[in-house]
């Protein structure tokens, strides 16, 4: 099943998560089995290997580990008119 099938035909450039950037790019990523879409960067320091939700990191140096299927370019910001 591809991720537009899995959101009801709805593609906004969603590509495989082995084409995207590993070089601390923040990329917006999606599992297609949970549906749940985050903010996320690539990290390779120490123990710190993975996708890691940008959201969740606490005082501490710690955040959430995510295991995203797909991903794209975070959106432009809004611009005031």
């Amino acid at each position: 099943m591809s991720f537009a099938d899995c959101w009801g035909g709805f593609d906004m450039g969603w590509q495989p998560i082995e084409s995207a950037p590993k070089d601390g790019t923040e990329i917006l990523g999606a599992n297609i089995s949970s549906g749940a879409i985050y903010t996320v960067m690539w990290l390779d320091e120490g123990e710190s290997i993975g996708w890691w939700d940008i959201a969740s990191w606490d005082d501490y140096g710690r955040a959430t580990l995510f295991s995203p299927t797909h991903w794209m370019q975070l959106p432009n910001p809004p611009v005031q008119s």
